[in-house]
C-alpha cells in the first residue's frame, strides 16, 4: 500500500511474491519458540528474518501461514530512497552470509526472483507497472552490487 507510481510498482513486486517461500519469513511468533532459539540474530541488520526462519526450523519448529494478508505501508515510495535502502541492507549484509552460508544464493536472489518468471502473466495484465517494477529492481541490484563492494573495500582496508 502506497502513493505514486512507484509504490504502484511495489504492489505488483509483492503481488508476484505471494505464497513464494523464497521471500517469506515468519511475522509472528509463540514466545517460547522465540526465546527458545534466542530471538533475533545479535547484530544482524540483514537477513535477520531469514535467520530466524532457519533457525526455528532446525530446532523442530514448524512455519505455519495465516490466512489473512499483511499489508505493508510503503508511504511514498521513491528511487533514491529504494537505491538507499537497499544499499544500507546490502553493506551489512556479510554477518548473515557468515553465519549461514547456504543462503548465500537467496541474498542473491534478494532482486531478481523466479517468481518474476513464474508470473510473467503480469506483463500483459499491467506492462506500465510490470517494466516500471523492473527497473525499480535493476536499481536496487545496482544498490545492492555496491553496497556489497562497499563492505568488501571497508572489510579489506579495516585489516591493514
Amino acid at each position: 500500500v502506497g502513493r505514486g507510481f512507484w509504490a504502484a510498482c511495489r504492489a505488483l513486486e509483492k503481488r508476484l511474491y505471494f505464497n513464494d517461500p523464497l521471500i517469506e519469513a515468519p511475522r509472528f511468533f509463540k514466545r517460547g519458540v522465540f526465546e527458545k532459539v534466542g530471538g533475533y540474530g545479535a547484530g544482524l541488520v540483514s537477513g535477520e528474518d531469514w535467520d530466524l526462519r532457519d533457525r526455528i526450523k532446525k530446532a523442530g519448529g514448524n512455519i505455519g501461514r495465516a490466512e489473512e494478508l499483511v499489508y505493508h505501508h510503503e508511504g511514498s515510495v521513491g528511487l533514491v530512497a529504494s537505491f538507499r535502502k537497499k544499499f544500507y541492507y546490502s553493506k551489512r549484509v556479510g554477518r548473515y552470509l557468515k553465519s549461514n552460508p547456504k543462503n548465500t544464493h537467496d541474498v542473491f536472489l534478494f532482486v531478481f526472483r523466479p517468481s518474476y518468471v513464474r508470473n510473467i502473466r503480469y506483463l500483459f495484465v499491467d506492462p506500465v507497472h510490470f517494466l516500471g517494477m523492473i527497473f525499480l529492481k535493476t536499481v536496487e541490484f545496482s544498490a545492492g552490487i555496491a553496497g556489497l563492494l562497499y563492505n568488501r573495500l571497508h572489510e579489506d582496508s579495516s585489516a591493514y
